[in-house]
């Protein structure tokens, strides 16, 4: 059988970090390590070999026990039923002397190898790191669950950003993140749930500037910045005391720009030790900051087309105009609340369709709008009409709406339209007719005022006034006067007559 030399020989050649035990439970003794695992965790053979396998890995102090029981239980199914054993994801952080200490995971593969009367002599175990993967797919996972959160109504930015902030310090406990928003050049905390309150409060409303800390210049110069050791860094030097008071000594920032080349917020990563990022870290911080540039940038979206839409709303009320759609086939209706309001209705309790719409038309003008609608369907063409519609409340109010049809591969799928209420439109211009009738009727009678002063008046005038004259003249007898005089009575008589009419046109 091979002899421990010839073991080592073919276990140095592996890729994959091993080591070799005894089946001396529950100890299990080190009694090889391959050259792999020895760079993995940049340490010597004689740190291990000779000791019991939980005697070289000790219980971590933040492990609840879990990984050495899976171990150990690795072993003893080997030793008890001589087969491989396989761990698909063990949590265990294999320090090394380059590398901080974080959690990191492994894919552990357990065998035996056996004497010739079938014993197990020795147990090799493998280890291949899968952290990158592991953290890649729970990543992908946070991702997720942040976008579905997103789209939920009624969950505020803060709630969403501080969702995002707690799940990738799950993902790398030692990492203390932070998202602060960018508006009107200042600083404002917007998810900084790990960092310690009286310090967000300090940097609260901070101007930007190209040296003020690692956010408020990545913001201000739009770039990555990266600061490994706050205490002695330029950028940090009116600030470093801050930071270090609450033993912040590195910090990382990416600035989140939208599509316009605005910064929105900044995203930065804080550490308790002087620290350059890894390219693990970088990754996180690129991808990061792209899925919080899609959400803030949705959000900024989401807010403009919420205002747009309520000053639609605004405006469609304000002017009495309402919308409509009509799904053609399925006979479904949709209404602006604003064309719930002109036609008197509870949109709760109002169900469009079609029918119920005609059924709420003026009785006269129901086949006019039905001939108007069918042509539109039938000649796909736009239409214009005005109508009457009957609010349940008994008022009558004039509409002037417009049909446009959708068509797909030329079948009719979908009418639009919108209505305006000219009601009060419509009022005036009645008002307007009844004044210009009004100013009619008097300029008639002020046409026959003036007939009456030219023919009326005149004519018992002009004869008064010779009577007059006549009467004045000293030549004229007393049978003359006489004569004279009754003629003056008949046209004093007539001319009082012809003003009493004058007056009584003037009163109607």
């Amino acid at each position: 059988m091979l002899n421990l030399d010839d073991i080592e020989y073919i276990f140095n050649s592996l890729p994959t970090a091993s080591i070799i035990v005894e089946p001396d439970a529950p100890y299990f003794t080190v009694v090889a390590v391959n050259r792999t695992f020895l760079e993995i965790v940049n340490a010597e053979r004689e740190d291990f070999v000779g000791k019991g396998f939980f005697e070289g890995f000790p219980v971590k102090p933040d492990d609840d026990g879990h990984a050495r029981a899976s171990i150990k239980g690795a072993f003893e199914e080997v030793l008890a039923h001589k087969h491989r054993h396989h761990i698909k994801e063990h949590r265990y952080d294999l320090e090394s002397g380059t590398q901080e200490s974080h959690l990191r995971y492994w894919k552990v593969d357990t065998y035996p190898l056996l004497d010739d009367d079938g014993s197990v002599k020795y147990i090799i175990q493998s280890s291949e790191e899968i952290t990158l993967n592991k953290r890649s797919n729970d990543f992908a996972l946070l991702e997720k669950e942040v976008l579905a959160l997103n789209a939920k109504p009624g969950v505020s930015t803060a709630f969403v950003l501080t969702y995002y902030v707690n799940g990738i310090e799950a993902l790398f406990p030692q990492m203390k993140c932070s998202i602060m928003q960018v508006k009107n050049n200042r600083l404002y905390g917007w998810a900084t749930p790990s960092l310690p309150a009286a310090y967000s409060q300090q940097i609260e409303g901070l101007e930007i500037g190209e040296n003020v800390g690692s956010c408020g210049t990545s913001a201000f110069l739009q770039r990555n910045i990266i600061v490994s050791d706050i205490e002695n860094d330029t950028r940090w030097a009116s600030f470093a005391h801050v930071a270090l008071q609450y033993n912040l000594r590195a910090c990382w920032s990416q600035p989140i720009i939208n599509s316009e080349g605005v910064v929105m917020a900044t995203f930065a990563i804080y550490y308790h030790q002087v620290k350059e990022p890894n390219a693990d870290e970088l990754s996180i911080i690129e991808r990061a900051s792209s899925l919080l540039q899609v959400l803030l940038e949705n959000r900024q979206y989401a807010e403009l087309l919420n205002d747009a839409t309520l000053l639609m709303t605004q405006g469609q009320e304000l002017a009495h105009f309402g919308t409509w759609s009509w799904d053609i086939q399925n006979n479904v209706v949709k209404w602006s609340d604003s064309l719930f309001s002109i036609y008197g209705l509870n949109k709760d309790e109002f169900k469009a369709t079609f029918e119920g719409y005609q059924e709420l038309l003026h009785p006269d003008d129901r086949k006019f709008v039905y001939d108007k609608i069918q042509n539109v369907l039938r000649t796909h063409q736009d239409t214009e009409f005005e109508e009457r519609i009957i609010r349940p409340d008994g008022e009558l109010r004039y509409l002037k709406s417009w049909g446009k049809l959708k068509l797909e591969n030329g079948l009719p799928v979908k009418m639009i339209g919108a209505c305006l209420d000219i009601t009060q439109v419509m009022q005036d211009i009645q008002e307007r007719t009844n004044y210009i009738h009004t100013i009619e009727q008097q300029n008639h009678q002020l046409r026959d005022i003036a007939w009456a002063q030219t023919h009326l008046v005149r004519a018992p005038l002009a004869r008064i006034m010779g009577i007059v004259e006549l009467l004045s003249d000293s030549d004229t007898d007393a049978p003359a006067e006489e004569k004279l005089l009754a003629y003056l009575d008949v046209s004093a008589k007539e001319l009082d007559k012809a003003i009493k009419q004058i007056i009584s046109k003037i009163r109607k």
